[in-house]
């Protein structure tokens, strides 16, 4: 009977600390307008700052304390011929200016050099962003860019899915934020708003159609398995005795 309780215990401990934890994993707050885009509109072209426009972002902030960590991101391309094209994904602390701006502080993120294929049709490219920890009510940039990857052919350029809002449209709008490029070669124009557009006016603001993958900051993952692995030690000791 005492190991039968025992292992009682332990199972209902095993539940509670899975009840408590299971859902860190499910937990992830995914916003982005994928579900709002019809599935062609389109702008471009983006490509090496040779031929095309090379660096594409969006602007955001994060208003939910439950989910406040960057883990992913994710955007709609259509790039149909040329070569494999080389870029970096970026988030940054964003300082707004009207129709302009530009990225303030340090690099935020921890991704690496990333390729796109031509294809056909949208491809959904995803970049880890090595989970950022960002500030509640704080504007953010994250973008897509070519500078520092030079390419002596880029073929057609790239297209990125995009929705273009109409004021009407605006109050409805699932996320807080707009579309931006930046057109110069290097990386110091980012900082300086006369590099940047951000389309839009009294017609409202341009969205890309992307996805953010937010979950909750590493050390309270952390806080609440310890809570449920502490509950199952408290069961355990009580079925010894």
């Amino acid at each position: 009977m005492k190991t039968t309780s025992l292992l009682s215990r332990a199972a209902l401990a095993v539940l509670l600390a899975g009840g408590i934890v299971a859902p860190i994993g499910q937990a992830a707050l995914i916003i982005g307008t994928f579900g709002e885009w019809d599935g062609s509109e389109v702008i471009g072209t983006w490509g090496p700052a040779s031929s095309h426009t090379p660096t594409y972002g969006q602007t955001f902030t994060v208003n939910d304390p439950s989910a406040t960590t960057l883990a992913k991101v994710r955007f709609k391309l259509d790039y149909t011929s040329g070569v494999p094209l080389t870029f970096e994904a970026y988030v940054y602390e964003w300082s707004p200016g009207g129709l302009s701006g530009n990225v303030v502080g340090p690099r935020l993120d921890f991704s690496s050099p990333m390729g796109i294929q031509p294809d056909n049709g949208f491809q959904t490219v995803e970049v880890s962003t090595g989970n950022v920890v960002l500030d509640l009510g704080v504007e953010y940039m994250v973008f897509l860019s070519t500078v520092g990857y030079d390419l002596s052919n880029s073929g057609d350029g790239v297209n990125w899915g995009y929705l273009q809002a109409g004021a009407q449209d605006e109050p409805q709008k699932s996320v807080a934020g707009r579309f931006g490029y930046n057109y110069g070669a290097i990386e110091s124009n980012w900082s300086d708003p006369d590099y940047w557009l951000l389309p839009g006016g009294s017609q409202g603001v341009d969205d890309l159609a992307f996805e953010l993958v937010l979950v909750p900051e590493p050390q309270m993952v952390g806080v609440i398995t310890a809570l449920g692995l502490l509950g199952f030690g408290w069961l355990r000791r009580r079925g010894v005795r």
